[in-house]
């Protein structure tokens, strides 16, 4: 077994503290000494958080994408469609879509994916 027993102290200014702490944070779940560990190995680094949350947002576009498809289906088979209530709900999925396809990219842009 790989036994840690042998301490490194490092010096920091505040602004380098405050930016590990961030890119500590931005991984979202290991300590400050993993993470420098994992540096210092070459080991990647990666991110359970980004993943459950990149996890997330494709599956709320798939259950869009399912509910957009189940609308249609419905519409198709009344008699007489409200078309204002249907070109509103089809207007409010669109921007949900929208609103869904700007968080991936922020999330994206944020860990280089």
């Amino acid at each position: 077994m790989n036994k840690k027993d042998r301490w490194f102290k490092l010096r920091l200014s505040e602004a380098e503290r405050e930016l590990l702490k961030s890119k500590v944070e931005k991984v979202g779940y290991i300590t400050q000494s993993d993470f420098i560990r994992k540096l210092i190995t070459d080991s990647q680094i990666h991110s359970n958080l980004d993943k459950i949350k990149l996890n997330n947002i494709r599956r709320l576009a798939g259950l869009l994408g399912k509910n957009t498809g189940l609308l249609k289906m419905y519409i198709m088979e009344l008699e007489e469609p409200n078309k204002k209530m249907i070109d509103k709900i089809i207007s409010d999925n669109e921007k949900v879509k929208q609103e869904i396809r700007q968080l991936l990219a922020q999330v994206k842009a944020g860990f280089n994916i």
